[in-house]
């Protein structure tokens, strides 16, 4: 499965429980749990699956998004040298703003970003999962 097509079925999971609902700032939520506080959540999928909103092309990676206040925050990697911080509307899959910096090397034994937006309130911030050696 493509990042783009795990991508979407992660906004489409958070967008049926509620635009405005519970946010998730973080990798496993908001408690670091991998549980969400919300209800009514579908318990199977409709027969030939759910609708899609939207869809985004992204880089490789490996790192979660975080959704707060009706924005995404997600990291991609392009072309095997360059991370990208990106922020999309919710509701639309709009494209806000990215921040694009140098990233040369690998990280293990994929070239593709592993970090995880963190968003405090203030700014999106990035944080790594786990250290690799190179």
């Amino acid at each position: 499965m493509t990042r783009s097509c795990v991508f979407v079925l992660i906004v489409v999971v958070v967008w049926t429980a509620d635009v405005r609902g519970t946010d998730w700032p973080q990798y496993l939520g908001p408690e670091r749990n991998a549980t969400s506080s919300e209800t009514g959540l579908a318990r199977a999928w409709p027969e030939g699956g759910p609708t899609v909103l939207w869809t985004f092309p992204l880089g490789e990676g490996y790192g979660a998004p975080a959704v707060v206040d009706g924005k995404v925050y997600v990291l991609d990697r392009v072309e095997s040298h360059q991370d990208v911080l990106r922020c999309l509307d919710l509701g639309t899959g709009e494209e806000e703003w990215n921040f694009a910096y140098d990233a040369p090397g690998r990280h293990g034994a994929h070239e593709r970003g592993r970090a995880d937006p963190v968003e405090d309130g203030a700014l999106p911030t990035l944080r790594q999962r786990w250290a690799t050696s190179s």
